[in-house]
């Protein structure tokens, strides 16, 4: 193995394999570097590939502890959970990030899973029952789609037994998004970023989904289509 592969499974074993997943963000609880020695007490047979490991890309393996907006400690997030202040920043949200245009030349998948009846069109072009998903509420239905195939067999937990079907779909008029997958240009810290406390919100499981339901009602009412957010299985 080269130096760059070893490191990049040391990364993966060690660091990405203590992920430690909280309600909102998550962090590694082993780090390694060129800067310190190894410092945890591995046991056999881990402890000799660590010494491998060690020897040929001279690094030391450390207990990390993480800084706190790694693990949801960031104020507009804390805002996002609170009655009181959630439409401040939910508004802020709206005014800061930008509008994606999607033409008729756009192209986006919706599949479907085990679908009652394929060859209807309604199959494909109608949202779901509404209330269950992390945008979609009683009066607000929303149709789920994404131009990565990849990203809707995910996002619908297809498996190997299940029956699928995909429609491709286009615009027939200019659709209007509110665009939450970039990156915001922000002169703060981690601890008062809106973009991150954005990220881990859509990162976040169900217990997320009454503020996230609550941006696509503010979202809605500002004038837009739909939104664009980063997929949870994919990031």
């Amino acid at each position: 193995m080269t130096a760059k592969l070893l490191s990049d499974l040391a990364y993966r074993f060690f660091v990405k394999g203590t992920s430690w997943k909280v309600e909102y963000g998550e962090a590694p609880l082993i780090q390694f570097n060129e800067y310190q020695k190894t410092s945890i007490n591995f046991k056999e047979p881990l402890k000799s590939d660590v010494v491998l490991i060690e020897k040929y890309i001279n690094v030391g393996f450390f207990d990390y502890g993480p800084r706190l907006w790694m693990i949801g400690h960031i104020e507009p997030l804390k805002k996002l959970q609170t009655k009181k202040y959630r439409k401040e920043i939910i508004q802020r949200i709206i005014q800061e990030y930008p509008s994606l245009i999607l033409t008729d030349k756009a192209k986006f998948y919706r599949l479907r899973k085990n679908p009652k009846d394929p060859e209807n069109h309604s199959e494909y072009d109608s949202p779901p029952k509404s209330g269950n998903g992390r945008l979609d509420s009683y009066r607000l239905p929303i149709l789920y789609a994404s131009p990565d195939l990849e990203v809707c067999i995910h996002e619908c937990r297809a498996t190997a037994i299940d029956r699928l079907f995909v429609s491709a779909l286009v615009p027939k008029t200019n659709l209007k998004l509110l665009n939450l997958a970039v990156i915001l240009e922000e002169d703060c810290t981690e601890f008062e970023s809106l973009d991150i406390s954005v990220q881990f919100l859509f990162y976040a499981e169900s217990h997320s989904y009454e503020i996230s339901r609550e941006i696509a009602k503010a979202a809605n009412k500002a004038g837009y289509d739909g939104i664009v957010y980063p997929s949870y299985f994919i990031h």
